[in-house]
């Protein structure tokens, strides 16, 4: 059944709350940038202040005072704004967007939209439409996929002069400066073009006939549809469908278009969502959108009527009016059509630049499953045949390795792993563990071997980004596992440590005093994380340590500091609350003997812990390793001195 519906003005919609804005509602932030300076000078303008975190950074006494004496009170002082929400990270090579002239003329195209053949779909006299409007415009269209009813997909089409918060690809920037007249065009199409599906693919170690069997099926629909397209037999392609299922951690095909296609789009909070959204675009009613997203998760028609407390034969009934309206004819090509208009819920919601961006060079993500099925993200920067090197992110970034040290690691015939510990990143946190009741570090040990086995790995050398007590627990309870060791400023337990001074010893002091103050902490970062504000609050935080500031200056070291912080913006802070809550309330750690091959470095000028203290805290710990100081130094000691690190490693 072919849908379309053109002329569709978004401002008429019944979701204002959420989608009305002086700005523009959709794509506001979709690709990258080039220069940390140009994302600084953009942001002054689009975000003056830091809400709730402006008294951290201008009055850190007064707020370490407070602290001190009135923890509880600082409970109001850490409320997040009434508007705030955790908002998506993109692929930005997934991106299908252009710019038109006002009488329909294709004037600039990103790879996506071109890849994709968007460009057939787009109607002139919808661009026109918009164009006499001064309003955007949305309209549904259907691409041939070898079945009879096709795929359904979203254009929406905006003037340039209201697209004002939107960040289209780098790919477009001339043709806007030079017809400022144009139109914005931008489809749902790009985010599960072939390529894309090929990395989500990779991602989760599908072969490459199950690769090949699961983009078809993905595209028609269909198992026995896509062993057509093929040219394979039935079974083959059954078998291929059910490895892939196996390998992404489902038992059912909705679920794995489900799952391939969020990892398409790059980082999507978790949860449902606004379904509003969805009924409103495809004309369905608040109950059909329910289920839908439910069998799209992977429910079976009876469990998704029990979890909506219908009967089954409403449930059926329901569901068969959902494909008739959507125009599809089975359980996973809705799957994809609910992807598709998740991803593009979650872009018409942020407004003023709020979306995140992924770097047009993708990480080399991979997935690994626990034995309940919840999934561990990692990341391996190869070559496949250099000396495996565990790369330990610390409790306040994700696995994202700097370039610099990237770089210096492959000089030295280094293969840098990344693991994502249980609620960072893309890692799902460890089920029935609650924060201040458990030891995130040792928790995360078993994440190590999991990885390890799946990558045929027996030994890593680490490096760790602070994270201390991590690599401790993988000294006490899997040596086996790890062998020379270069801990960065290593981090004592914070009751301990004396120093608190500027906006990270303030926040440390009142993590001490009231450890449930982690977690209102973390709901405010996450309002501050999108956009450019980070581009300027990571150098507020490093104030004070001289090193710091200049280290922190270098574009590539800000870019690649932010992007370490962005998967925090999607809501995913419990890994963060758990470890911050853990070092608040633990005690001394317990000496590890036997570490003779372990090299601890602490910059001399650390924002965060006393240097000197460090040192004799570490050394009373680790009684067997090397410490030495790092003149020059501070808290991102691991990118400023990069070489230091990987050689110190190297020379064990």
């Amino acid at each position: 059944m072919a849908i379309k519906r053109t002329g569709i003005n978004l401002a008429d919609w019944r979701v204002s709350a959420a989608l009305a804005g002086t700005e523009m509602y959709v794509f506001a932030h979709l690709c990258d940038r080039q220069s940390a300076a140009g994302l600084v000078a953009f942001s002054m303008k689009q975000f003056p202040g830091f809400g709730g975190l402006q008294p951290w950074l201008d009055s850190p006494d007064k707020m370490l005072a407070m602290a001190r004496d009135q923890a509880q009170a600082l409970d109001a002082r850490l409320a997040p704004p009434a508007d705030a929400r955790a908002t998506p990270l993109f692929q930005a090579e997934s991106v299908s967007a252009a710019v038109y002239s006002v009488d329909g003329e294709c004037l600039a195209q990103t790879a996506a939209f071109r890849s994709t053949d968007a460009r057939r779909h787009v109607d002139a006299e919808l661009v026109r439409t918009a164009a006499i409007a001064q309003s955007p415009r949305l309209a549904v269209f259907t691409v041939p996929n070898g079945t009879s009813s096709g795929h359904p997909a979203i254009i929406v089409c905006a003037p340039l002069a209201q697209t004002s918060g939107w960040q289209l690809p780098d790919t477009l920037a001339a043709s806007i400066a030079a017809n400022p007249t144009a139109l914005a065009v931008v489809t749902s199409l790009g985010s599960i073009s072939p390529p894309s599906l090929e990395h989500a693919c990779a991602a989760f170690g599908l072969s490459g006939l199950e690769t090949r069997v699961t983009i078809a099926m993905v595209h028609c629909g269909a198992i026995r549809e896509s062993a057509r397209q093929l040219g394979i037999s039935y079974q083959t392609a059954r078998g291929a469908i059910a490895g892939a299922m196996k390998r992404a951690g489902v038992n059912r095909l909705p679920a794995l278009v489900t799952r391939l296609g969020a990892t398409c789009f790059g980082v999507l909070p978790d949860g449902d969502g606004d379904q509003t959204l969805l009924a409103n675009i495809w004309s369905i009613t608040p109950r059909q959108a329910a289920l839908g997203a439910l069998v799209a998760d992977g429910l079976s028609r009876a469990e998704a009527a029990g979890v909506l407390g219908i009967s089954e034969a409403v449930a059926k009934k329901e569901i068969d009016r959902l494909y008739q309206t959507l125009g599809v004819e089975s359980a996973a090509a809705l799957a994809r059509v609910l992807a598709e208009t998740s991803a593009m819920q979650w872009v018409m919601r942020a407004t003023n630049g709020s979306i995140g961006y992924v770097e047009s060079q993708r990480e080399p993500l991979r997935f690994a499953l626990r034995p309940d099925g919840s999934r561990i993200a990692w990341s391996d920067y190869g070559p496949a045949g250099g000396r495996p090197v565990l790369v330990v992110h610390s409790s306040m970034t994700t696995r994202f390795v700097s370039r610099r040290l990237l770089r210096a690691l492959h000089g030295r015939g280094y293969r840098p792993i990344a693991i994502d510990r249980p609620g960072f990143g893309l890692s799902d946190p460890l089920a029935g563990r609650v924060a201040g009741a458990h030891d995130p570090f040792a928790a995360a040990v078993d994440d190590v071997a999991i990885v390890a086995r799946q990558a045929r790995i027996v030994r890593f050398d680490v490096v760790s980004r602070g994270a201390a007590h991590h690599v401790l627990a993988l000294g006490r309870d899997r040596p086996d596992l790890i062998g020379r060791v270069v801990i960065v400023n290593p981090d004592p337990d914070s009751q301990s440590d004396p120093r608190r001074t500027g906006p990270l010893g303030a926040v440390k002091e009142a993590y001490v005093r009231r450890p449930a103050l982690v977690r209102l902490m973390a709901r405010l970062l996450i309002s501050q994380l999108t956009g450019d504000r980070p581009y300027r609050l990571v150098p507020r935080t490093l104030e004070g340590s001289p090193p710091d500031e200049i280290a922190i200056a270098e574009a590539d070291i800000l870019e690649d500091y932010v992007r370490a912080l962005r998967p925090f913006a999607t809501g995913r802070y419990e890994g963060y609350v758990n470890e911050q809550m853990a070092h608040a309330t633990m005690n001394r750690a317990v000496p590890l003997p036997g570490t003779h091959r372990w090299q601890l470095l602490v910059g001399s000028h650390d924002a965060l812990y006393d240097p000197d203290f460090v040192m004799q805290y570490w050394r009373e710990v680790l009684p067997d390793a090397g410490c030495t100081k790092v003149e020059n130094a501070g808290r991102l000691l691991a990118m400023s001195h990069a070489g230091l690190v990987a050689d110190t490693l190297a020379d064990i």
